[in-house]
């Protein structure tokens, strides 16, 4: 019996050695592992791991507004000290909350920057950020290739997702420019006004209080940017007020939990020239809108 089952094991392992050196000829070609449901999140995190990051001084973390809004060359040439930008398309308030959670405890930052706008409060958490947030920290640092077991998609899966977002080009600090040439711009997307208010706007409010409360608690200082936002979308008569109850909202919970907050909504620094849509500024206006970073946080970030 003990022989029986001494035979079954090495075939187990015979059977099994191909598989693991598949996986890891997969994940150096880049055939990353589909783990949550953003392919941007899934290609980041594998940078991420490749570049073993470790240790930031300074976190860039929200949805594309912090990915596209701050460059990161200007500000690592500027403040000199360990940087990365970890933000992803698509995140709501709650989602960086749990992110949070994560990377604090790893990345021991001294200063968080959430450039945000009004998309990040318009729907719900995504789940699938939870796939990789509750992984262990020795499985997402040393053998991410089990998220190809622990969530299984085939080859031609991760292929096609690959092939879909080729366009995904992060730099060498997690940042990524918007660089949409004129004749290939979205106009639909131009002139679109996202639903704001939504019934999911009061708990993403919600959410972000307990972020800066997180962050208070861990004596992390948080500096909360209102991203611009184009003109023609305050035109439209009861767009100022609703704007404003918006910012005044942010406000009041940056300053209750003792955090940073500036608002840089300004269409005449800001311009239409500047903008891709009605809320992602191009890499000119990412230029700009670090620039002026600098000048309000150099009596901040020492």
């Amino acid at each position: 019996m003990k022989r029986g089952f001494n035979f079954f094991a090495l075939k187990s392992l015979l059977f099994m050695i191909p598989v693991v050196i598949g996986f890891v000829i997969l994940y150096g070609l880049d055939l990353t592992p589909i783990i949550t449901d953003s392919a941007l999140f899934d290609h980041k995190v594998a940078a991420m791991q490749k570049q073993k990051v470790k240790g930031v001084k300074i976190m860039a973390i929200g949805s594309s507004i912090t990915l596209y809004s701050i460059n990161s060359a200007m500000l690592v040439q500027h403040y000199r000290m360990p940087y990365y930008n970890f933000s992803c398309w698509r995140l709501q308030m709650s989602d960086i909350l749990a992110q949070l959670k994560v990377y604090v405890p790893e990345h021991h930052p001294e200063y968080v920057i959430i450039c945000s706008s009004l998309g990040d409060f318009r729907f719900g958490a995504d789940s699938s950020f939870l796939n990789y947030f509750n992984t262990s920290l020795f499985v997402r640092q040393w053998l991410p290739e089990l998220f190809y077991v622990q969530h299984y998609s085939s080859v031609w899966e991760i292929m096609h997702r690959m092939h879909s977002n080729k366009h995904i080009a992060i730099d060498h600090w997690g940042g990524m420019e918007l660089t949409i040439p004129l004749q290939e711009r979205d106009w639909k997307a131009w002139n679109e006004r996202w639903p704001f208010p939504t019934d999911k706007t009061s708990g993403q409010y919600r959410a972000m209080d307990s972020v800066a409360a997180y962050l208070r608690d861990q004596n992390i200082r948080l500096i909360f940017i209102q991203a611009p936002i184009k003109a023609s979308y305050g035109s439209v008569p009861g767009t100022d007020r609703l704007l404003a109850a918006h910012f005044d909202t942010c406000r009041s919970i940056m300053e209750r939990n003792d955090a940073v907050y500036r608002n840089y909504y300004d269409t005449t620094i800001f311009t239409d020239t500047l903008f891709n849509d009605q809320y992602h500024l191009l890499t000119e206006g990412g230029r700009i809108f670090t620039k002026k970073l600098f000048n309000d946080l150099d009596t901040i970030i020492k």
